[in-house]
């Protein structure tokens, strides 16, 4: 605007005889206009230089005689939601507040809320939190109940920045801007935090004054209500935290945001309490819980890092409350079943849900579709069906299990803290169609002859075996074809099976695996076992002798038999024995056994006393030294 030339612009828009009273009129215009652009700036909603302040701010540091005989305005409730929970009176819990206000009057301006932090009174204490009404808007539209407005601004001449609140819309519902860590005072020592000092304060008449923190206060010594508020559920002590035990990408340790649940058990007996009305639920009949068992997440490969956890000096394990029962299937074919036991100290867990998530394509998070769940369950043993993706990769699975009461507020997710509830933490078998009663390998010269048994097949429609160098070696199929089941689709019942795996080499370690398809084509894997195909040999006797050749020199001879299966000598094994001396002195040797099946070792006796000569090994190509046939594997002699 400071660049435009307004009297050539209206010179050349205007006949020349009125130039000059246009040039005045339009010079007027400007500074008019100079003077409304902070008004115009005002009703968009300036932004404040503070909107909320913490510390010594009560409401008598702006009203220092403040009466609050007035009731137009009130906070109702304040609903927590705890973050970091206390443990022990005059601890500190971190807690966000979502206030419920209230008015008595037609309306009422410019809402201020003063929360005491440390015990003490908001009106006259040292410690608060201040904060007011926002964000607000004019025009809408409003939500008056999420707890983050935007709410009603009813001065709509001059709009400032605290919102403002009608009778008509009933309560308004606002979450304070900060979290606050107060003090866990509990005077009478029930396990219930103390009642929460509050303060609200208002204007009675429109005015536009509040346009940070500190407009946002009251007109009057009489205009503000205090009160000692419970809040709603109520903030507890704590016996300490449980935490999960799933590997780290699941997000288990604290550091990692991993789940964790505040236990009420004020006895200390493993017995779940109420406190300030609020009863105690649990997974099972057991858990384990800081400070005196874990203190942080455990992850385990196996998922059982805080099942040998010493609580009160007992051991421990709390994953007690889950487990999988009937058959699984994927979409479209059906889903899956888990059983569950729901503690609580008041017999009925109203309310209460379980939050479960399953790793279904086993890449290490619960991030993809389909692998969260939320089911309402109540006290006692149930049990719950779910859905299963048609992706899903049927085997061993990661699953993590949280138990919610009805007094839960909040997202359900599989990490961060959760007052009252377990979680617990599993890596178990997916049940299939198949049910293994045994799985074994026996070897013989030159194969290995595998063999099972079911105790029930109930839409198994065969097998394979799988086969690896090492146990975590590239697996492949041995069978040529389906090994095909020996009983009818749907039978209760199973048999007993037996394959020969021919395609190996004596000597050789093998690692197998067996497969289950079921008729949906879905795979169950059980195993490994090992087996070493090829002849067996082992240690028949041991003999030691002594020969004194000149005085002074003494030679040790020992004489080791190997012999087969059948008792026959074994030529060419190398034989590996150590020689220990009366002093303890060890000396290794080797000899290799002749056509006899006889292997000599010889030593030196330096000194006088008992020589022992033991086998420590057997070996020979395409031979299989079996240590369990062994007669004996040491000897000894006496020189004097």
């Amino acid at each position: 605007m400071r660049n435009l030339d307004l009297k050539a612009l209206l010179s050349r828009a205007l006949p020349t005889g009125r130039v000059l009273v246009a040039a005045l009129a339009a010079l007027l215009l400007v500074a008019i206009g100079a003077q409304q652009v902070p008004m115009a700036r005002a009703q968009e909603a300036p932004v404040p230089e503070a909107t909320w302040e913490l510390g010594n701010f009560c409401l008598g540091d702006y009203e220092p005689g403040a009466t609050c005989s007035a009731n137009d305005v009130r906070i109702a409730s304040i609903t927590p939601s705890v973050d970091e929970a206390c443990l022990a009176a005059g601890d500190t819990a971190t807690v966000s507040f979502t206030a419920q206000l209230r008015t008595g009057a037609t309306e009422r301006y410019d809402i201020s809320m003063f929360i005491a932090t440390d015990g003490g009174s908001a009106r006259t204490g040292d410690s608060c939190y201040h904060d007011f009404l926002q964000p607000s808007s004019t025009s809408g539209p409003w939500n008056l109940t999420s707890g983050t407005g935007p709410f009603k601004e009813l001065e709509l001449k001059n709009p400032d920045l605290c919102g403002d609140i009608l009778q008509s819309d009933g309560p308004n519902y606002y979450t304070l801007q900060q979290q606050l860590t107060i003090q866990c005072v509990d005077g009478n020592g029930d396990g219930v935090i103390d009642p929460i000092s509050t303060c609200t304060g208002w204007h009675n008449n429109a005015q536009k004054d509040c346009l940070d923190i500190k407009g946002a206060a009251l007109d009057a010594p009489s205009k503000c209500t205090c009160e000692y508020m419970m809040p709603d559920p109520p903030i507890l002590i704590y016996r300490g935290y449980d935490w999960g035990d799933l590997p780290d990408s699941y997000s288990t340790y604290k550091g990692s945001g991993g789940p964790s649940h505040a236990i009420q058990d004020v006895n200390n007996d493993q017995a779940p309490d109420t406190q300030g009305g609020v009863a105690a639920v649990w997974l099972g009949e057991r858990v384990d819980f800081s400070p005196n068992a874990e203190t942080d997440g455990q992850p385990t490969a196996d998922a059982a890092g805080d099942d040998t956890n010493l609580q009160n000096g007992k051991l421990l394990d709390d994953e007690d409350g889950v487990w999988a029962t009937g058959e699984w299937y994927p979409s479209p074919y059906g889903g899956g079943q888990i059983t569950v036991h729901v503690n609580s100290s008041d017999g009925t867990c109203s309310g209460c849900q379980l939050g479960f998530w399953m790793d279904w394509n086993n890449d290490g998070d619960f991030a993809d579709l389909g692998e969260s769940y939320i089911k309402p369950v109540v006290f006692g043993t149930q049990t719950l069906s779910f859905d299963i993706p048609a992706d899903a990769v049927l085997g061993n699975l990661y699953a993590r299990f949280r138990l919610y009461a009805g007094e839960y507020v909040g997202a359900y997710e599989p990490t961060g803290l959760v007052v009252n509830g377990e979680v617990e933490d599993y890596h178990f078998a997916v049940p299939l169609s198949v049910d293994l009663l045994w799985f074994e390998a026996v070897p013989n010269d030159a194969s290995v002859t595998l063999g099972w048994e079911t105790t029930s097949e109930r839409n198994t429609l065969g097998f394979s075996i799988l086969r690896a160098a090492t146990v975590d070696g590239l697996r492949t199929q041995v069978n040529a074809e389906l090994i095909p089941t020996q009983v009818p689709p749907g039978s209760p019942f199973g048999a007993v099976y037996e394959y020969t795996d021919t395609t190996v080499t004596p000597g050789e370690v093998y690692y197998y695996w067996l497969e289950d398809i079921d008729l949906y084509g879905q795979h169950g894997l059980h195993g490994p076992i090992d087996a070493q195909p090829g002849p067996r040999m082992h240690v028949s006797a041991v003999k030691v002798t002594y020969r004194q050749l000149l005085p002074g020199r003494t030679v040790l001879s020992g004489s080791v038999r190997i012999v087969d299966a059948g008792r026959q000598p074994v030529a060419g094994a190398a034989v590996q024995a150590a020689w220990t001396a009366p002093d303890g002195t060890v000396t290794n040797g080797q000899a290799v056994t002749t056509t006899r099946g006889i292997a000599t070792l010889r030593a030196k006796a330096t000194q006088p006393g008992t020589y022992q000569l033991c086998v420590t090994g057997v070996s020979v190509e395409g031979w299989v030294y079996d240590p369990d046939q062994n007669g004996t594997t040491c000897a000894q002699v006496t020189v004097p």
